[in-house]
């Protein structure tokens, strides 16, 4: 039992998934908008609304936040597949961090069966989800839920598929009696945002995901794309599309010119943070500008940079309620880098990466206990300690894991 209260994640935090077959993607603007006007306080009723929905991020928000999966006879698993229309992500993600699939009587097997979601059926019986239950008398949760016998039936014939069973296999038919069967065109995969996330250098741009018009456009734009494709972007305020841009085009061309034309054109500073996250030169662009229109809008974006920068680089910057990153500066070739290295104590992993001005390396990852000190560790545990997260008690870091049905992330042994 936790002696203080869960402290909420942060408005914009990135959550690492407890399946190893689900990715949960960054926040849109929206999510964050959300988060925000919650304040950190999540009803029962917003939990349920967002058990309805399909939003990962949204859903791990309100576990992150305290919210408890089997109380009220396990609502928000019910909820999810007899009132909303899940996709197999959501169920997993909620076993994973321990709803019960046969709380109550059964009752989400009985809302898959009602509903013929023979994936979500599928989902239940590798988690042992009690069939018999199931076929009993319904539970309190929902009075009404009563499998009839052609629902046994059809339940049975999905416990059998998902076996490997079939007709065939309980009835010999002879090979010449048999069919060919032509099968049916596959249907295209659901388009997975997630895959094309951009994460910006600059942590104060939450970037969000595109939509499949996005990707389109993208792919039809080619690896040339121009200037006058970077205004666009910024004309319908699409984030994702001005930031794509960005990262494929000279953005010091004539005197920092496309800084410049969107600080007239639109005077957005988000976008201008953008551009210099890229590469642009905010204060040479400032130094050469020509025009009148919008330069105090620009004047004000250096100001609040330049003074940004004189203020030191915190070592230790608490992430989220269990986590904590440390920043170091280096040197490479020359070039100024920062260093980051994150210490999750849910996971029980390390993430580093280097972060220059316009890019970010690929992250790597390590578990606590292939550390040969864990000197590191104990320094993060508590200074994560001072800074008012609440991480597992120290001596439960090293302890393995229970295993769950559910397939969880394990790192692969050295």
């Amino acid at each position: 039992m936790p002696l203080f209260k869960k402290k909420a994640p942060a408005y914009n935090a990135v959550f690492e998934s407890p399946c190893e077959d689900v990715v949960i993607p960054p926040p849109t603007e929206e999510d964050i908008r959300w988060a925000r006007a919650l304040g950190g306080k999540i009803s029962k009723d917003e939990f349920a609304k967002v058990s309805k929905t399909s939003n990962l991020w949204r859903l791990e928000y309100c576990i992150q936040n305290g919210k408890k999966l089997n109380s009220s006879n396990g609502y928000p698993l019910f909820w999810s597949i007899y009132l909303g229309t899940p996709t197999p992500e959501v169920v997993k993600l909620l076993i994973a961090h321990g709803a019960d699939p046969s709380r109550n009587k059964s009752v989400p097997l009985r809302a898959a069966v009602k509903h013929k979601r023979k994936d979500i059926a599928f989902i239940l019986f590798e988690n042992n989800v009690d069939i018999d239950k199931a076929k009993g008398k319904p539970g309190s949760l929902i009075s009404g839920l009563h499998l009839t016998t052609d629902d046994k039936v059809y339940l049975d014939s999905l416990y059998d598929e998902w076996k490997g069973l079939s007709l065939e296999d309980t009835i010999a038919i002879p090979s010449a009696q048999k069919e060919e069967v032509t099968p049916l065109m596959p249907s295209p995969p659901e388009f997975d945002a997630s895959k094309y996330a951009i994460i910006c250098s600059n942590p104060e741009i939450i970037i969000p995901l595109p939509t499949e018009q996005d990707v389109e456009w993208a792919k039809n734009l080619g690896d040339n794309p121009t200037r006058e494709d970077l205004y666009k972007a910024c004309k319908i305020n699409n984030l994702w599309r001005a930031a794509h841009v960005a990262a494929k085009i000279d953005l010091s061309y004539n005197d920092q010119e496309p800084l410049r034309v969107i600080n007239e054109r639109y005077g957005d500073p988000k976008y201008l943070a953008l551009l210099c996250a890229y590469g642009a030169d905010a204060k040479k662009a400032l130094a050469l500008y020509r025009g009148t229109t919008n330069i105090t809008v620009l004047r004000q974006f250096v100001d609040a940079q330049e003074d940004k920068n004189k203020r030191p680089l915190p070592n230790w910057q608490m992430q989220d309620d269990h986590s904590i990153t440390y920043s170091s500066d280096i040197s490479i070739d020359g070039d100024h880098r920062i260093l980051r290295t994150t210490f999750n104590f849910q996971s029980q992993k390390i993430m580093s990466y280097i972060e220059a001005k316009a890019t970010i390396s690929a992250p790597s990852f390590e578990r606590f206990d292939q550390q040969p000190t864990d000197a590191n560790i104990r320094a993060a545990y508590q200074e994560l300690q001072k800074a008012g997260g609440h991480p597992p008690e120290y001596s439960d870091v090293h302890k393995p894991k229970t295993s769950a049905p559910v397939k969880l992330k394990v790192a692969k042994q050295s």
